[in-house]
């Protein structure tokens, strides 16, 4: 979390002037692609799968095909005169029932993909929440920025003012000073 929020920040920090014409989707976009916690979601919806995948290979029976083929020379051939034998078999391998535990076990791995996308979708809700709440807070202190900028201005015309009015005695130094 810390090193995401720093990356967040970052990221707000360094595009002020471009936030500006950027909307929170963009900047959400962008974080969200330079986040290694939301890479590390990703990766482990695709682990889901695979372990999905594999606990059903535990369970489902296995089909393997072979093929031999032999060639002998014409003079050892037999009586039928072959020099070419081909031997197929097809073979089909069921594991042994395990009291039903590898059917639960089944049950549960068929879950975990969608408990992995959950999971990525949560963090992405809280990353867009984290960003929404540095994008409204860099608008917030721009905002500030601009209104502190205006009360300079304003207070740097009041001083010259009364620097004009002291200087023809309308005021005295000390409102100046003040």
């Amino acid at each position: 979390q810390p090193i995401c929020m720093t990356i967040f920040c970052g990221i707000l920090v360094f595009f002020t002037e471009a936030s500006r014409s950027q909307t929170l989707q963009q900047i959400f976009e962008q974080a969200k692609s330079y986040s290694a916690g939301m890479k590390d979601k990703i990766i482990a919806v695709d682990e889901a799968e695979e372990k999905k995948y594999q606990s059903y290979a535990t369970v489902l029976p296995t089909i393997s095909a072979n093929s031999d083929n032999v060639w002998r020379d014409r003079a050892n051939v037999g009586a039928f005169g072959e020099g070419y034998q081909r031997t197929s078999y097809l073979s089909l391998s069921q594991p042994l029932f395990q009291g039903g535990a590898e059917y639960y076990a089944v049950k549960i791995a068929r879950k975990l993909p969608e408990i992995a996308r959950l999971d990525k979708k949560q963090a992405e809700l809280q990353l867009y929440h984290l960003v929404a709440q540095n994008f409204f807070d860099l608008l917030r202190l721009q905002r500030q920025q601009l209104t502190y900028k205006e009360q300079i201005g304003t207070l740097e015309q009041r001083v010259k003012t009364l620097r004009s009015r002291a200087r023809i005695g309308r005021n005295k130094k000390t409102d100046v000073l003040a």
